[in-house]
C-alpha cells in the first residue's frame, strides 16, 4: 500500500515539534504587513505581528494560491495525500487545495475542517495516527469526514477592533461593546464564526468559557492564547482533563491572530465519540 501523506495549513495552529512528529506537512497562509509579505510560520511569527499591531499596524491575510499549495503537494512525490483545511467559510485555503489538487497524480483528498486553529490541528493529528495504523487515503479521509462533526471552537476575545477591522462584526456591535465593555463569546459553527453571548468583562467571560468546557467531554483539547501563556495555563487548570489525558497549550498562529487581535482564549478540540455536535442554542443552555 503506497505511503500516505497528511497535509495540513498553518491556521491549524499545530505546534511545530507535534508537526515533525507525526510527519505532517504545514502550508503557510499570507500575511501582509504594510507593503510587505509573510508567510505564516515560516518568515513571521505570532509574536512579530503581536508587536506590529500594539503599533498599530492592522494586517491582512489571504489563502495560499494554488500554484504554492500544488509546489508543496508535488513534495509527495507521487505519494496519496490526504489535506485537511481552515473552514471554506473563513478562507479560500480549501478551494485553492482543490485547484492545486487538479494538477497532482493521485489527486489529493481534500477536506474542509469547517473549523480552525487547534480544532483542525487536531483533526490533522488523527489522518496522522490513522496512516500510522496503515489506513488508506481513502480510508482517511472518509473517517476525517465524520470525526470533524465532533470538532469545538469555543473563544473570547478582550478587543472587538480587530474582528471588526477584519470584517467580522459591524460597526454597531463595536459601539456596544466599546461602551458597554462587552466581550464577545464566539464559536465556530457550519463553518463560520457566530457570536454565541455578549458578556461584561473579561474576567466574567473567561469563567463562562470556563464553564462550557468544563459542561463538554473531549477526546482532545488545546487552550489557546494570543500573547499571554500565563492566563492560558490557569485558564487550563480548571479543566477537566480530556480522553487523551493531557490538555495542550498553545499559541495562535499569525493569520488567526491577525482577525483575533493580542488578546484570545479559546478552547479548541475534538468531542468524544458519540457526542452531539455542538449548536450556539447549546452553548447558552450550558
Amino acid at each position: 500500500m503506497p505511503h500516505v501523506e497528511i497535509y495540513t495549513d498553518s491556521t491549524a495552529d499545530l505546534p511545530k515539534d507535534l508537526a515533525r512528529r507525526y510527519g505532517i506537512h504545514v502550508i503557510p497562509l499570507v500575511t501582509r504587513i504594510k507593503e510587505d509579505q509573510f508567510f505564516d510560520g515560516e518568515t513571521i511569527d505570532p509574536d512579530t505581528i503581536i508587536k506590529h499591531m500594539h503599533d498599530g499596524v492592522i494586517p491582512k491575510t489571504s489563502a495560499p494560491s494554488p500554484g504554492l499549495i500544488q509546489k508543496r503537494f508535488e513534495e509527495a512525490d507521487g505519494d496519496p495525500i490526504v489535506s485537511v483545511h481552515i473552514s471554506s467559510g473563513l478562507s479560500g485555503t480549501y478551494q485553492s487545495a482543490l485547484l492545486a489538487g487538479e494538477k497532482i497524480h493521485p489527486t489529493p483528498r481534500s477536506v474542509d475542517s469547517l473549523n480552525t486553529s487547534m480544532a483542525l490541528g487536531f483533526l490533522a493529528l488523527e489522518g496522522a495516527k490513522l496512516k500510522s495504523g496503515g489506513k488508506s487515503a481513502q480510508e482517511i479521509y472518509e473517517t476525517l469526514e465524520e470525526i470533524k462533526k465532533r470538532l469545538v471552537s469555543v473563544f473570547i476575545l478582550k478587543d472587538v477592533n480587530w474582528v471588526y477591522e477584519g470584517g467580522r462584526i459591524g460597526k454597531a456591535t463595536k459601539i456596544a461593546a466599546d461602551t458597554f465593555k462587552i466581550k464577545p463569546l464566539m464559536m465556530m459553527y457550519e463553518g463560520k464564526a457566530v457570536d454565541v453571548e455578549h458578556i461584561r468583562t473579561w474576567g466574567n467571560a473567561k469563567s463562562r468559557l470556563a464553564t462550557l468546557l468544563q459542561s463538554m467531554k473531549f477526546a482532545d483539547l488545546a487552550i489557546m492564547y494570543g500573547e499571554n501563556r500565563t492566563e492560558a495555563d490557569d485558564f487550563a487548570s480548571d479543566i477537566p482533563l480530556p480522553t487523551s489525558g493531557d490538555i495542550l497549550r498553545a499559541q495562535m498562529g499569525s493569520t488567526i491572530l491577525a482577525y483575533s487581535g493580542p488578546v484570545i482564549v479559546a478552547g479548541c478540540g475534538i468531542l468524544t465519540p458519540g457526542s452531539t455536535p455542538l449548536t450556539p442554542e447549546m452553548l447558552r443552555a450550558m
